[in-house]
């Protein structure tokens, strides 16, 4: 007598074979799709901090030279230097001006020189700045995520080490333009919250930006020198576009921070 169909201990050896690879194919799509929704939960919902150390690995080394002006006459130049090893980034930023101060030209100067990891956290400061009748020196590491160990001297008085708890990696006003280029693609109404830490007041605060416009600029790119005139001319240029930052939350503007148009890789 044949056995009824529905025994399946009695089932035809290729059914249970089939039966078998069902349910690997199942447990196979299963795992395919958990997966994907691992793997999009990582791109989508990274935290802001571990996107902005991700890209800051395409940092290229490189130096911007500014001049300083006043009223449309130059009265001193600026320059940032970014070099990057193969375990820190290294931002050198420099100010030299002449401000006139009750009538007299004075000199004033600043240099910032800031190490970072790789990933864009911070490491090490140093700050000086030297005004007329008033220098001021700031520097110090990071302790962790959780703390800045720090110096901070004004006109040559001694100085005590001091600890400043602080919540995450932070990063100081000087790298905001950096910091914008490295997150989303910057666009016209976008406001930004960049956790930083201001040296000169030795505080941690979240600092809102907002960009308020966009621009396409046609820059000098090279120069050549015009024996004639005895002067430095423009030989060759480019276009840059960049996006206007200004502080404060869009619809809030206001209040310090950076102001100026930064490119897409963080030049101002």
């Amino acid at each position: 007598m044949t056995p009824p169909l529905s025994d399946s201990s009695a089932a035809p050896p290729f059914a249970q074979r089939g039966r078998r690879r069902s349910g690997i194919a199942a447990v196979i799509l299963v795992a395919w799709v958990t997966g994907l929704a691992l793997l999009a939960r990582r791109e989508l919902f990274v935290s802001d901090v571990q996107r902005l150390a991700e890209r800051a690995l395409l940092i290229n080394p490189g130096a911007t030279f500014f001049v300083v002006e006043q009223n449309g006459i130059q009265i001193g130049f600026a320059s940032t230097t970014v070099d990057t090893t193969s375990t820190g980034i290294d931002v050198v930023d420099y100010l030299v001006a002449d401000l006139n101060v009750a009538g007299a030209s004075q000199r004033a100067s600043a240099r910032s020189v800031v190490t970072l990891s790789r990933g864009l956290s911070l490491r090490t400061f140093d700050v000086s700045v030297d005004l007329p009748g008033s220098k001021v020196l700031a520097g110090g590491r990071a302790d962790g995520d959780s703390g800045i160990v720090y110096a901070l001297s004004t006109n040559g008085a001694a100085a005590d080490s001091q600890r400043l708890a602080v919540k995450g990696p932070i990063l100081l006003p000087t790298l905001v333009p950096l910091a914008i280029a490295l997150g989303d693609q910057p666009k016209v109404g976008r406001t930004y919250a960049i956790p930083t830490f201001d040296p000169a007041t030795m505080t941690q605060r979240p600092t809102p930006v907002h960009i308020t416009a966009e621009s396409l600029f046609t820059l000098v790119d090279s120069a050549a020198f015009d024996t004639t005139k005895a002067l430095w001319v423009s030989a060759l240029t480019d276009t840059v576009r960049a996006w206007l930052v200004q502080p404060g939350a869009a619809g809030k503007a206001g209040g310090g921070g950076f102001q100026g148009w930064v490119d897409a890789q963080g030049r101002v």
